[in-house]
């Protein structure tokens, strides 16, 4: 019988072919404090100031309709707000701690609580995300890529792995990152936004964009690279073999400026083990530093899929 001509199902694929990796925080934007001063900037617009510490231990309330997945960070923010309003209005009033004003004819009537009140999210969200976008493409135009990153994935594309980049930004800021990163010196294969993609992560949308524009498959042939929760859930649902970051993404937040080859602040070194052991915990097959420990986690990973001992 003669052999058909077309597609053939891969049955067997111990290769790694392809790799697909956040742009924030593993090429770009070492610890985000790029995202963070937009954020900033967007709740100061509304008279409301968020600290870098609130933004760092937030966990984003994501819906798979949102426009990226910082639109779930901007909401649970607002929420942790409105919370903390809440809990100073009703101290206040426990305490009978609410201002007076004085009429014109003198007498004296209750006012404002001292502290900013309620804001309704379902009006506070939308105004947020106008904001944030504005000041994310400003803050954008000086962002660098992180240490080490150009190098390592010029060596992954030149070994012949097909490389694709998922950008959790609208379609105008990743035209920004595109055009920075060809400015330093390197583009992937394939850039993807998450506006582009519905529904989001952990639902596996985008990295099936990025595989279709990468023409690589099956999935189990591709490592999904990230510092997120959510990327992790994001590439065992694809089927991808997973490799989390720990040290350069949002959680720890380590400054950018940061000497790699000094030795780690304890601090710092306090909460990439934290950021580790939740990537592990979220299932990631293996956890590593920083993008400039990918090629080696590599060439593990591709040992263990030969010997059949890594399971996806």
């Amino acid at each position: 019988m003669s052999t058909p001509s077309g597609f053939r199902y891969k049955r067997i694929d111990s290769q790694i072919r392809g790799v697909v990796v956040d742009l924030e925080g593993i090429f770009f934007d070492h610890g985000l404090h790029t995202m963070q001063e937009a954020m900033k900037q967007a709740f100061q617009a509304k008279g409301i100031e968020i600290d870098a510490e609130t933004m760092r231990t937030t966990t984003p309330d994501t819906h798979p309709k949102d426009a990226t997945l910082k639109v779930g960070l901007l909401r649970a923010l607002a929420e942790k707000f409105n919370e903390k309003a809440a809990r100073t209005s009703g101290s206040a009033q426990a305490n009978g701690s609410t201002k007076t004003t004085t009429a014109a004819n003198g007498e004296r009537s209750p006012g404002a609580p001292s502290k900013q009140a309620h804001l309704s999210t379902a009006w506070l969200i939308p105004q947020l995300v106008q904001e944030f976008d504005a000041a994310y493409l400003k803050e954008g135009k000086s962002c660098k890529p992180i240490q080490r990153a150009v190098d390592t994935l010029k060596h992954l594309t030149e070994s012949g792995v097909k490389l694709g980049m998922i950008a959790d930004c609208t379609s105008e800021m990743m035209e920004l990152y595109s055009v920075r990163a060809k400015y330093y010196g390197f583009l992937p294969d394939v850039f993807v936004s998450t506006s582009t993609c519905a529904p989001k992560a952990p639902q596996p949308w985008a990295i099936f964009a990025c595989l279709k524009e990468m023409g690589v498959f099956p999935p189990s042939s591709v490592v999904r690279v990230t510092t997120t929760v959510e990327g992790v859930e994001e590439g065992l649902n694809a089927g991808c073999i997973v490799v989390g970051v720990a040290r350069t993404g949002l959680y720890v937040s380590e400054s950018s400026s940061v000497d790699l080859d000094a030795p780690i602040a304890k601090d710092v070194e306090n909460r990439s083990r934290e950021a580790a052991e939740q990537l592990w915990r979220a299932g990631a097959h293996h956890v590593i530093e920083g993008i400039w420990e990918l090629p080696a986690a590599l060439t593990e990973l591709g040992t263990l899929k030969r010997l059949s001992h890594l399971q996806i």
